[in-house]
């Protein structure tokens, strides 16, 4: 028998008579309900690699609100993810990338008179914010605005430097250069997986906020225009418990 070309019989019944080699054992599930019985089945790979999740947020339209209004150094934030992992998991969380994909900011709209210019072509003038309780707004929910600052560059004069900036608490992301509305219109992906590991602690929250310079949204007539554009993120995260334990 040629063990690299078997004949036409050996490659219908698989050789098993031909050679001696056994077909392998029936896979038999253990028997039982409830998590005893899920834990006997579950893989040791599984047990070694947490169980991942996404949490995800996206616009394409937003609304300038009449309030609140950013004072000077200050920022206008819209929360687009605020996740405590206790009151939803019952446990810690280990975040450990993300995905980003936006499109440019909107410094010359179409329309003047219903649509808001924010944002440079230069990409600057807004960010995207993923962290934790420590950026403005924690607690006050998804969807609602605050106002604020963090240390991050390319929003407004009110931060032109960092340095040192050790056990860096969150990760940002000005916009692609380029304008919305016409062909310099560019798409701009940011991604990080595995470098960036956070992890979640009882008491403390997932965040992830737009941040905008206040200069945009305090122009007389803002309020009411709304903000076109597109932003999508998404954050991926491991659980800290065998996820059959919390099953139930």
């Amino acid at each position: 028998m040629n063990r690299f070309f078997p004949t036409p019989r050996q490659r219908v019944t698989g050789g098993f008579a031909e050679t001696g080699i056994a077909p392998a054992a029936a896979i038999v599930r253990p028997s039982g309900t409830g998590k005893e019985a899920a834990r006997a089945y579950f893989s040791e790979l599984a047990s070694k690699f947490p169980m991942s999740q996404m949490i995800a947020a996206e616009w394409s339209q937003l609304t300038v609100p009449i309030s609140p209004v950013p004072a000077a150094g200050q920022w206008l934030w819209r929360n687009m993810i605020d996740f405590d992992p206790y009151a939803t998991l019952g446990q810690d969380i280990v975040v450990f990338g993300m995905w980003i994909d936006m499109l440019s900011t909107n410094p010359t709209p179409t329309n003047g008179a219903t649509q808001l210019a924010w944002g440079t072509d230069t990409g600057l003038g807004a960010a995207i914010v993923i962290g934790d309780k420590q950026l403005p707004g924690s607690g006050d929910g998804a969807g609602t605005w605050t106002v604020g600052v963090a240390p991050i560059v390319g929003i407004d004069s009110s931060v032109t430097e960092i340095t040192n900036s050790q056990d860096r608490r969150f990760f940002a992301r000005t916009y692609p250069t380029g304008k919305l509305t016409t062909g310099t219109n560019k798409r701009g992906l940011n991604g990080a997986i595995v470098p960036f590991v956070r992890r979640i602690t009882q008491g403390n929250r997932l965040r992830c906020a737009w941040a905008l310079n206040r200069a945009d949204v305090v122009a007389v007539g803002a309020a009411g225009k709304t903000i076109d554009g597109y932003t999508s993120v998404e954050i991926y995260y491991g659980l800290t418990k065998n996820p059959v334990d919390i099953a139930e």
